[in-house]
């Protein structure tokens, strides 16, 4: 079974910002959007913080929340922010923390900062 949350027809985008197949829900990567659609915000941990919110927007339309997270991955084209994304991060999550993967990358897409993606479990699929 497959159900869509935010569909390609609804954005316009060339995919889903989620997808739930038997009870696993995977996120498209997240950028530091604002309601608009354009980048925002100006140090790294307000990029940061502008993404997580995006990533929990996500999981609330599908009925989840952050503890439903089993992995995330961060992509950073500059990891010397390493230290400050981190401690942005931990403030949306608690122990036991979900798996990460951190990912030096050359550029991501609108030359963003950082972009985000996650994988949750629901915890009674349906």
């Amino acid at each position: 079974m497959k159900k869509t949350y935010i569909s390609s027809k609804e954005t316009g985008l060339p995919f889903s910002e989620a997808v739930e197949v038997n009870g696993f829900v995977y996120l498209s990567g997240q950028l530091p959007l604002d309601g608009e659609g354009n980048l925002a915000g100006k140090t790294i941990e307000e990029k940061t913080h502008l993404t997580m919110q995006n990533v929990q927007r996500i999981l609330a339309v599908a009925g989840l929340d952050f503890s439903d997270v089993v992995k995330m991955e961060l992509f950073l084209p500059d990891l010397s922010h390493r230290a400050e994304v981190s401690s942005v991060y931990e403030s949306y999550l608690s122990h036991p923390f979900p798996v990460r993967a951190m990912i030096g990358v050359a550029s991501l897409p609108l030359d963003a900062d950082i972009e985000i993606t996650a994988i949750a479990v629901r915890k009674n699929p349906s």
